[in-house]
Parts: C-alpha cells; structure tokens; sequence
C-alpha cells in the first residue's frame, strides 16, 4: 500500500514539475530544466532532512552502543 502511494506520488510530482516548469522547458531546454528540477528536489530532501533530525532531537549524535 504504502509503496503504491509513493509511486503515485512520484508520478503526481512529475506532472506538476512538467507543468510548473514548461516555459523553463521551452526555454533553456532539457538539460536546463532537469536541472533546475533536480535542484528543487535536493532542496527540498534537505529542508524535510532537516526537518525529521529536529524532530528526532538529537538522537543521530547519541554514540553507538
């Protein structure tokens, strides 16, 4: 269930990339646009990163026992 889900997800986030970032597309090209795409996705990947060790409060830096 939960990986149809993702796979859904992953393809919504396509179509909406493709959308939002047409003109980039008709503009700059492929190579540009997969770019600026990726760029947005490793964004994001950093702020929910970010997100989850603020949430976990510290747990990763505990030494291995």
């Amino acid at each position: 269930m939960k990986l149809g889900l993702a796979a859904v997800a992953v393809l919504l986030l396509g179509v909406l990339g493709i959308a939002i970032f047409s003109n980039v597309w008709a503009r700059t090209g492929i190579g540009m646009a997969m770019v600026v795409f990726g760029g947005g996705l490793i964004l994001l990947a950093w702020w929910w990163d970010r997100k989850e060790k603020a949430r976990r409060g510290g747990v990763d830096e505990l030494p291995n026992v």
